[in-house]
């Protein structure tokens, strides 16, 4: 017993020491990247100084998010660095509450194998550090989850409630969480309630808060995007999960753990539906996917005598990092932010700080955030299918009234943008800046 003790002691202490280094290690990657968290940051920002949501300007989401941001801004200052502090300690905490789970579920050593797997999992190395919301709706469903197992069906409600007004993607998950409650032999239909409840009451509340904006935002505007041309980042990504949670199926079904089987069919099944219901699939559409399957493989990898299966599992896990080493630098290296820091200078030096600025949405809001620029007709949401919902004519005749100073267009590959061309003659090409993406930054004549 005294020998059971200092393990589970070393068990743990070896868990909090890679939690912190991991913790610490990750703070050197705090730097801008191409990714819509410029976007949310400014929002933040505008809405802690007095902005509405919803009025002032268009936002896609529910609220929960730009609240969050915009409270470490009042407690610690509005600054970049504070913005990208929130998902370095809510990926952190995700990982923490998956070893948690996993301990709970079947003990230490699956929890501190899931919570090893997850950090060192391509998705969480290339995203956890970008402020997209998933990650503090993840901290929510799996605090859900744990409650849960608690036999908590009301906290677990109320916690899936919060994550789901961080990103509505969540409610396709609910469906397997009652799936959960029925293995558990607990009241399902008491938990449908409570969930349904709390989800109304909340959906109620921000509803008499910002009226019928906030349905047009951040419901009908979803349904608009429904019918754009078909694009995946899914398989581009490469994120493996869909391979390993096969696996791990065909394991834990032979084991006939019906709770870590649920988990592993989880990734298989939501990410299906998504894939079938979207025509467009952002990367993060999947995340919430990730720490089912990462608790499901790592129980797998316990509970398999197979030395085969468990070296499949390993060599899965290697190759999705090997496969997805270029995206995991284009996010981490914080050489690529030089020239954010360029276009910054650039702003400053050819746009007072009265007159406007518009373009591309990250470039756009980064330079906007850090220097005080505003953003021609308020549209912090320029992408152009925002815009497109908007009306082009509209969104035009604000451009050419207001005569922003600055026009910033990107090229990435394919995928380019460039600020109402039909303007363009009005201004000249000031500079140039990088490759992957390549910015454009033109100047008023």
């Amino acid at each position: 017993m005294v020998e059971r003790n200092k393990k589970i002691n070393r068990i743990i202490l070896l868990f909090l020491c890679i939690s912190f280094f991991q913790f610490f290690i990750r703070l050197y990657f705090l730097h801008p990247t191409f990714s819509d968290e410029t976007f949310y940051f400014n929002v933040a920002k505008e809405f802690s100084q007095g902005k509405t949501l919803y009025k002032d300007f268009f936002f896609a989401h529910s609220p929960l998010q730009i609240y969050l941001i915009a409270l470490f801004f009042k407690i610690f200052g509005v600054s970049f660095f504070v913005g990208k502090l929130i998902p370095l300690i809510f990926s952190s905490l995700d990982a923490i509450l998956i070893f948690l789970i996993g301990k709970k579920l079947a003990g230490e050593r699956v929890g501190i194998i899931a919570f090893l797997f997850f950090l060192f999992f391509p998705s969480f190395l290339s995203f956890s550090l970008l402020e997209i919301g998933v990650w503090e709706a993840m901290f929510f469903l799996l605090f859900s989850l744990y409650f849960l197992l608690e036999e908590k069906l009301f906290l677990s409600s109320i916690f899936f409630s919060i994550s789901l007004f961080f990103r509505y993607l969540v409610i396709f998950y609910f469906p397997f969480l009652l799936i959960l409650v029925l293995i558990l032999r607990k009241n399902a239909k008491k938990y449908f309630i409570f969930s349904l409840l709390t989800s109304f009451l909340l959906f109620c509340f921000f509803l008499l808060l910002y009226g019928k904006n906030l349905f047009i935002q951040t419901v009908l505007f979803h349904f608009y995007k429904l019918n754009r041309i078909a694009y995946s980042q899914y398989f581009q990504v490469g994120y493996f999960s869909l391979f390993l949670s096969l696996v791990s199926a065909f394991v834990l079904h032979k084991k006939k753990n019906k709770v870590f089987f649920l988990f592993s069919l989880i990734p298989l099944i939501a990410d299906s539906f998504l894939l079938i219901i979207f025509s467009f699939h952002y990367y993060h559409y999947f995340l919430f996917s990730l720490p089912f399957c990462i608790l499901a493989t790592s129980a797998a990898f316990v509970f398999s005598k197979n030395k085969i299966a468990k070296a499949f599992i390993l060599l899965i896990l290697i190759f999705s990092v090997l496969f997805n080493l270029q995206t995991i630098d284009f996010y981490l290296n914080p050489l690529y932010a030089h020239k954010f820091y360029l276009m910054v200078d650039l702003v400053e030096k050819n746009a007072g700080t009265n007159e406007t600025i518009f373009g591309e949405p990250v470039a756009t809001n980064f330079i906007s955030f850090v220097t005080n620029r505003k953003i021609a007709g308020n549209y912090l949401d320029s992408y152009p299918f925002h815009l497109k919902f908007e009306g082009y004519e509209k969104v035009l005749s604000i451009l050419k009234e207001e005569k922003p100073k600055v026009l910033i267009g990107m090229k990435v590959k394919n995928e380019s943008y460039f600020p109402f061309e039909e303007i363009l003659k009005d201004y000249e090409l000031e500079k140039m800046i990088g490759d992957t993406p390549t910015y454009f930054l033109f100047r008023r004549k």
